[in-house]
């Protein structure tokens, strides 16, 4: 059995194309001494995250209250203006004001995965929240195949993790927060001539040597007839493939090529498949 990209079972074939996250809120999810215990994670979808989650948000968070019959406006924790000015090595560092005396500076780490993870702290900097410290869990909301003039959002939950303005603002109180983008709607990067030029290299590369190998497709031992009168004779309809799209710009998709068992009209056959289908 020959295999591409180490793996075991199959013929496995991966490739990645790229084309190319108040005055009474300010909150967060644990004590600042855990922070020097958080790994930063990186992966290939670093370049494409930090394109999405860097620069100005709206910022709005609620209280986690369940009474559906209380107001919207009664359950607003606080609403800000939220600036992710860096997210470069997972690192990330930022400012969310509720005015010109109330801000917070930001710093915490970004896991760039499917979807980006965001893990922030932040404390007050200005006369009005000296005494602020909040930490902040995120997610990056994916973007919907069939959403219409999705704009860019994170959701996630803050913690108040000490109290302030003299006690009134107690510690260990819990809201949920979302932010959305200013920008008029998702822009994912488009991939430069070069990108598009050295990706295409690549992948042509690893099918060259695929198609090579003498033993790419040899047939497991011992199985039934593979029956390829039958599939040249078919006169069915050929079956769809399934639908591979990219999200937030990335195409990242496996390919396993194997012999599977399907079948053409009522009759079983054995044959090489992509993903054990026909």
């Amino acid at each position: 059995m020959r295999t591409l990209s180490g793996l075991v079972q199959g013929i496995v074939i991966s490739t990645f194309v790229s084309s190319t996250v108040l005055a009474d809120d300010t909150t967060a999810g644990s004590n600042a001494n855990q922070h020097k215990h958080v790994s930063v994670a990186k992966s290939k979808h670093a370049g494409q995250s930090a394109h999405i989650l860097e620069g100005e948000w709206t910022y709005r968070s609620f209280r986690d209250d369940p009474d559906r019959s209380k107001p919207a406006n009664d359950l607003l924790f606080g609403t800000g203006d939220l600036t992710i000015s860096s997210v470069g090595n997972g690192r990330l560092a930022g400012r969310l004001s509720f005015g010109p005396q109330q801000q917070l500076a930001l710093k915490g780490w970004v896991t760039f995965g499917n979807p980006p993870a965001l893990r922030f702290q932040g404390v007050g900097d200005k006369s009005g929240s000296k005494d602020w410290v909040y930490d902040y869990r995120g997610h990056y909301v994916l973007e919907w195949p069939n959403g219409v003039n999705q704009r860019a959002a994170i959701v996630g939950s803050i913690v108040r993790t000490q109290p302030h303005s003299n006690g009134a603002a107690k510690a260990g109180v819990v809201a949920s927060w979302i932010a959305v983008k200013k920008d008029d709607r998702l822009a994912p990067p488009v991939a430069t001539a070069k990108q598009q030029h050295e990706a295409m290299a690549k992948l042509k590369i690893s099918w060259t040597k695929f198609f090579d190998s003498p033993v790419a497709f040899s047939a497991p031992k011992n199985t039934p007839p593979q029956r390829l009168e039958l599939a040249m004779a078919s006169t069915a309809a050929f079956p769809e493939p399934d639908v591979v799209r990219s999200v937030n710009a990335v195409l990242s998709t496996e390919l396993v090529v194997d012999y599977a068992s399907n079948t053409i009209g009522a009759d079983p056959v054995l044959l090489r498949s992509y993903n054990g289908s026909g």
